[in-house]
């Protein structure tokens, strides 16, 4: 997500999306999703 807030072209959804989240939200949800399984 942080490759997608800091693009400098910036024409993605996802970068809009990413922008609402600060880096330090951002590396929560990384830290949350590296933990969950295929069957979470």
């Amino acid at each position: 997500m942080a490759t997608y807030k800091y693009d400098p072209d910036g024409t993605t959804v996802m970068h809009r999306l990413a922008r609402g989240y600060s880096d330090e939200q951002i590396a929560m949800i990384s830290d949350y999703l590296a933990t969950e399984t295929a069957n979470d």
